[in-house]
């Protein structure tokens, strides 16, 4: 059997099927992180790069994908304070995870052109979380300068029309209000929306985590630890913090 050049350079082993159909929440999710912090070429190359912190990620989605493709540290410019900048990368070369990738709007220069896929209703807070996991945060800010009280913020950032169907969803499935999106400094189509205030958070935090397969562990301690000072007796609150999932 003669193979294409995608096959014939490669040399690890890969599930090149498993985004042929996102039918799973495992599925849904690491196409969620790809639309964020991954990436598509014209060379049939599929990468996803994450900052040191979070590199077992790099490990959990290389697994995933059944792959013993390596993976690469890069050393990038010092922070702005001098720090150093690591990121943990994976890049593999195979036309059909990227052909089918491309038809769930994971495109070369997706800033550009990104776009929501068709997904079946149930997948949407996994490929919500894989999102907010790469593009999005739950952060905690000062009340008004006052750096004793600190307030949950949540927030996501992309392309005009992509968080206008995010933030659309959000507020179908979690009873929430229309908030005014931020426009990015010194970009034309870049916005973020954002919510504040614990009962928004947590309609919020409940519906990216009903069903979660994977996620960022850290992301969700900050909701959670925060939730629970407002709803310490909430069981599902509670049920959160020994969730085997959140490794």
């Amino acid at each position: 059997q003669i193979k294409d050049c995608s096959h014939a350079q490669q040399k690890y082993q890969i599930n090149e099927n498993i985004f042929e159909n996102i039918d799973s929440h495992e599925k849904a999710y690491w196409l969620g992180m790809l639309a964020g912090d991954g990436w598509v070429t014209n060379k049939n190359e599929l990468g996803l790069s994450l900052q040191i912190k979070d590199k077992n990620h790099i490990y959990k989605f290389r697994d995933f994908l059944q792959s013993n493709h390596p993976i690469n540290i890069i050393y990038n410019r010092p922070k702005k304070d001098g720090s150093p900048s690591i990121s943990y990368s994976l890049v593999i070369n195979n036309k059909k995870i990227v052909n089918d990738l491309q038809q769930y709007g994971i495109k070369p220069n997706k800033t550009l052109h990104m776009s929501f896929p068709n997904l079946p209703e149930e997948l949407l807070p996994n490929y919500m979380l894989g999102l907010i996991d790469s593009d999005g945060c739950f952060c905690l800010k000062s009340k008004y300068n006052n750096k004793d009280i600190k307030l949950l913020n949540f927030s996501f950032v992309g392309p005009k029309e992509f968080v206008e169907k995010f933030q659309q969803i959000l507020i179908q499935k979690c009873d929430i209000s229309v908030t005014k999106l931020d426009i990015r400094k010194n970009t034309n189509f870049i916005r973020i929306v954002n919510y504040g205030g614990y009962k928004n958070i947590y309609k919020i935090v409940k519906f990216l985590y009903s069903k979660p397969i994977v996620y960022m562990f850290r992301k969700h301690k900050i909701a959670i630890d925060y939730l629970l000072t407002k709803y310490p007796e909430d069981t599902w609150l509670i049920s959160q913090l020994n969730n085997p999932t959140s490794t």
